[in-house]
């Protein structure tokens, strides 16, 4: 090409076929949570889809999942009904190699129903042990609590848009402890739960310490016959002569917020 001159080739445009669809907005949601969560101190754990029979009864009070024709393992011979044993699985991991602040996160399935008509959703979870404000020398330090757990939730609601549509209530779960235990509703449906996970839960997976956790299943797929899609635009505003005031500045969004509405039935996510 050097020798010759590139001028000589012929033009020819690349061959790019456009994809006839979106990306699924949940992915890009979950990408989102993820980076949240890692931005708060987290590690993202990748666990086995399969549980033992005795901690996923002592986690759901009694309920089986789905049981393997034939599992690997013993300890891994149910489909699991919950993000929550896997990660108390990885956080003693960690403890036993002395590791004594540990943050960990998990997004996935998780199934019931029966092995001839399985179910799946999609969920995000978390289990956090040990400080709160890391190691300082120059004053006294405190451990995780419930308050701290909660808002790393609330965080996550925020960035779906939801936070005024949601409710912590008060609620009794195996999983958690007796009166440190919240449910989680957005519209009045729920979406999961937060709270200190309870000394039953410890024992079975040998943890002697107090352990926070949450999971969430607020993170669908679309709806592949829906014909609604999300989309972001970006406004820059200036002028060449002054800065513009809050004000100019809400009104012009406002009017094109107005404008998705009436030409197109859009709405702002949240609404």
């Amino acid at each position: 090409a050097r020798l010759s001159g590139y001028d000589t080739f012929p033009a020819n445009r690349p061959r790019v076929l456009a994809g006839e669809r979106l990306a699924p907005e949940a992915d890009v949601e979950l990408n989102r949570a993820r980076d949240l969560l890692v931005d708060r101190g987290f590690f993202e754990a990748i666990t086995y889809s399969f549980i033992g029979a005795d901690l996923q009864r002592t986690a759901s009070g009694g309920k089986g999942g789905i049981a393997l024709k034939n599992p690997i393992a013993s300890q891994l011979a149910e489909m699991r009904l919950a993000l929550l044993p896997g990660l108390l699985l990885a956080l003693g991991n960690n403890l036993r190699r002395q590791v004594r602040d540990v943050r960990l996160f998990e997004s996935g399935h998780v199934f019931w129903g029966t092995a001839r008509k399985p179910l799946e959703s999609l969920s995000i979870g978390g289990v956090v042990t040990g400080s709160a404000t890391g190691t300082r020398w120059d004053q006294k330090g405190r451990d995780v609590d419930f308050f701290d757990i909660k808002g790393d939730v609330e965080s996550l609601i925020d960035l779906a848009g939801a936070s005024g549509r949601t409710q912590f209530a008060a609620t009794v779960h195996p999983s958690y402890q007796a009166g440190q235990c919240a449910e989680i509703f957005v519209d009045g449906a729920s979406k999961g739960f937060v709270g200190r996970v309870s000394r039953e839960m410890l024992q079975v997976v040998d943890i002697d310490r107090p352990v926070f956790a949450f999971e969430l299943d607020s993170y669908k797929e679309n709806d592949a016959k829906s014909t609604r899609k999300s989309m972001t635009f970006r406004l820059t505003l200036q002028s060449e002569y002054r800065n513009l005031t809050d004000g100019e500045v809400d009104a012009v969004a406002k009017h094109v917020v107005d404008a998705v509405g009436s030409e197109l039935a859009g709405t702002l996510r949240g609404r």
